[in-house]
């Protein structure tokens, strides 16, 4: 055996076992950490830990969404393939395209999950992920009222 050390645990304990504690909300609760830890400092690192994979999983859903984006309209670039000026004016649009699409697309979905915990922070996102169409909207109509003139 190896030399004792001290532990902080987060469970349930009934006479010398511990067991998952279960929350009134339904959770289950059963953390263990290397040293003296306080109850908050625990729950601190718990927190961190999910913000942690929460902006992971943000992150890697709208590399997923842009790459998506990119498959899709592969076939653009590949319709031009044979011009290489135009091909890189088009890869340069259609990636800029993807990169808008991608990422108002994921701030819709975000901004759905916020909505019923935080609708005012639920909102700003919405209304986030709907300024690049709201922006090639109104310089598309001054372009038109520039054409007319």
């Amino acid at each position: 055996m190896g030399q004792p050390d001290t532990v902080s645990i987060i469970a349930r304990q009934i006479r010398h076992r511990l067991l998952p504690f279960q929350t009134v909300a339904g959770d289950v609760l059963e953390m263990l950490y290397i040293g003296r830890l306080s109850p908050k400092e625990i729950f601190g690192k718990e927190q961190q830990q999910n913000t942690l994979i929460t902006w992971g999983v943000r992150l890697g859903g709208w590399l997923l969404m842009f790459v998506g984006f990119g498959c899709l309209t592969s076939i653009i670039t590949t319709l031009v393939d044979w011009l290489p000026i135009i091909r890189e004016l088009v890869a340069a649009g259609v990636g800029i395209m993807n990169l808008a699409f991608s990422i108002s697309l994921s701030l819709t979905v975000i901004a759905i999950g916020w909505i019923t915990y935080r609708p005012l922070l639920g909102m700003a996102l919405l209304a986030m992920a709907a300024t690049p169409f709201i922006m090639s909207k109104f310089r598309s109509n001054r372009m038109d009222s520039r054409r007319n003139v």
